[in-house]
């Protein structure tokens, strides 16, 4: 089916219209997003989500099905504009504008009108595509932005300069003088990779870009959460809303003529339609708890901000990504790390080889007190035991991405003292069948056997390792009682769909990064007194949350307090 039968068959509650939708744009959509903010694959998941939600939610509005593919991208890269807003960057126009002579802003002289790009010699080279998708991605924000807008999604300047909130001068500035930069920084990696002295410029960027895109893959949780979604939301924007009754979009952009009043008017008549149907089907958050999280540097006249979330979690058996999101305005005093052991991995210096036989296997960095980080291994083998302390001094934590994608790796030991486990530590060691945590442990950072052999094989409804560190749920229930003795939560009910209320035992201290995060039908969240240690992102995107049950004066009811939580606070 061409584009505009595809979207007629969505809008008219399709489903394999709706799925054949996503699947025709989620790779490039998906690849967009992960070079706009800074390759982080768990952002550019829930970039993904949130901008599919949009579509699907808003999709019967279209007033030109042939611009959907536009229109996607400018969502999406609206995605994740508000995502570098709410992580406090900003992406800088106006140096560019000063560095670049006079008349680059001249529309007419602009060197890439009409550009037609031919299909590159380096599409089948993938060390050139990477090379080159690297000098993009190393790019200053606004000119990766534009770049990326302009020469992979084929978008105008005007497009651009409407979703970026700027001006077009600056916009044409920037494709010219990245454009510039990744050729300079192409040029400079030709002697590791010859086949780069074909490169012919930005003219062939987007087919080259596009090649990078088509090889990605998209995570599978997400996909499947996605098609389901959006068929609900079409449906409820269906029966809320009157196609000739309400505004419509052109280019991915709000038709000027639009009532402000009747977008206000048909906004609330779509989202009280989710309400209804979150309680009885999967659906996605597609509104953010204003009062936590604030994103965007401007307010987009027909979307809503939402920031995307981290959503790779350990409850998964799967390669799967996503994103660490950002709340802009909660206060960093609230990410509490325990008296004794710390919640996040400490601050460390550059890796550094130990000279020792068997120790050298492996990298490490050292922080103030004189502890030690593994950062790396390079040994080749199978069964590992990583040594209790390196060079006489103590290894005290396994850092993010340690070990994650060693697909030789078969068994790992992890000896008494070591207190953390970082972020993907073991992701995607896909062999691993066997590890002993001890009871040293006491906090992980997200996801740190996602998709390895021996997580997929435990079946315990919770799976806790360490020192009473939870980081797989097994359960579909809508209620879910945290056993006693749990201690730490992980990011394990991150994206769940079913639960609606989750009750936690006195002996927890630590909800960890995105524990709750976009848990679309949570509701109710009990938290006792003994919980000390709260990730700011904890709750991120809970969109259906309306009640955390917790002691008055206790840290829980103090970091809802400061994070514009209180209303909703019942004390007990």
């Amino acid at each position: 089916m061409n584009i505009n039968e595809l979207v007629g068959c969505a809008v008219s509650g399709d489903t394999r219209a709706v799925s054949e939708l996503y699947d025709r744009y989620k790779n490039q959509i998906y690849y967009l997003c992960c070079l706009l903010v800074d390759g982080n694959e768990d952002v550019a998941a829930g970039m993904l989500q949130s901008a599919f939600m949009h579509v699907f939610g808003k999709l019967n509005l279209l007033k030109n099905p042939e611009t959907f593919e536009a229109w996607s991208y400018t969502i999406a890269a609206k995605r994740c504009r508000s995502f570098w807003a709410g992580s406090g960057k900003t992406i800088d126009f106006s140096e560019t504008a000063e560095q670049l002579p006079e008349g680059a802003e001249d529309e007419n002289s602009f060197p890439y009108n009409n550009i037609n790009p031919p299909r590159s010699d380096l599409v089948e080279d993938i060390n050139a595509c990477r090379a080159i998708e690297n000098a993009v991605q190393s790019l200053p924000a606004a000119e990766r932005f534009c770049i990326l807008m302009f020469f992979f999604c084929r978008l105008t300047a005007d497009q651009i300069a409407r979703t970026l909130q700027t001006d077009s001068v600056y916009v044409r500035r920037c494709i010219i003088s990245g454009a510039a930069l990744t050729a300079e920084r192409i040029k400079s990696s030709e002697n590791e990779i010859p086949s780069l002295a074909k490169y012919r410029g930005a003219a062939e960027l987007g087919a080259i870009l596009a090649a990078c895109a088509d090889r990605i893959s998209v995570p599978d949780r997400v996909s499947e959460t996605i098609v389901a979604t959006g068929m609900s939301l079409i449906s409820a924007s269906n029966a809320s809303l009157e196609r000739s009754q309400d505004y419509t979009y052109n280019d991915g952009h709000a038709a000027p003529s639009e009532n402000k009043a009747r977008k206000k008017a048909g906004s609330i008549a779509v989202i009280a339609a989710l309400i209804v149907i979150l309680c009885g089907v999967v659906a996605a958050a597609v509104k953010i708890i204003p009062s936590v999280i604030k994103g965007g540097n401007g307010s987009d006249t027909s979307e809503e901000t939402n920031l995307a979330t981290d959503k790779t979690t350990d409850t998964e058996e799967v390669p799967d990504t996503a994103n660490s999101g950002n709340t802009d305005d909660v206060r960093s005093e609230y990410i509490t790390e325990p008296v004794t052991e710390p919640v996040t991995e400490p601050e460390s210096t550059a890796p550094q080889v130990v000279p020792s036989t068997s120790e050298a296997d492996f990298t490490v960095s050292e922080d103030a007190n004189g502890h030690l980080t593994i950062t790396g291994y390079k040994g080749n083998g199978s069964d590992v035991a990583i040594p209790s302390s390196i060079g006489g001094k103590t290894v005290r934590y396994i850092g993010d991405s340690a070990f994650s994608g060693n697909t030789s790796l078969k068994s790992v030991i992890i000896p008494e003292g070591i207190t953390y486990i970082g972020t993907y530590a073991f992701k995607d060691c896909t062999s691993l069948e066997n590890i002993s945590v001890p009871n040293s442990v006491k906090s992980v950072g997200r996801t740190i056997l996602g998709n390895t052999k021996w997580l997929s094989q435990q079946n315990s409804t919770f799976v806790i390792i360490g020192d009473g560190v939870l980081i797989k749920i097994n359960s579909k229930d809508s209620k879910i009682s945290v056993p006693d003795g749990v201690k730490y939560i992980s990011n394990v009910f991150y994206y769940i769909g079913t639960v609606e209320s989750i009750t936690l035992p006195s002996s927890v201290w630590g909800l960890g990064e995105f524990s709750f995060a976009v848990c679309i039908k949570l509701q109710s969240v009990t938290v006792p007194a003994s919980v000390t240690s709260i990730s700011e992102n904890a709750f991120y995107q809970c969109s259906a949350l309306k009640s955390i049950i917790t002691p008055d004066g206790s840290k829980m009811s103090q970091w809802c307090e400061n994070n514009g939580l209180g209303s909703i606070v019942v004390t007990g």
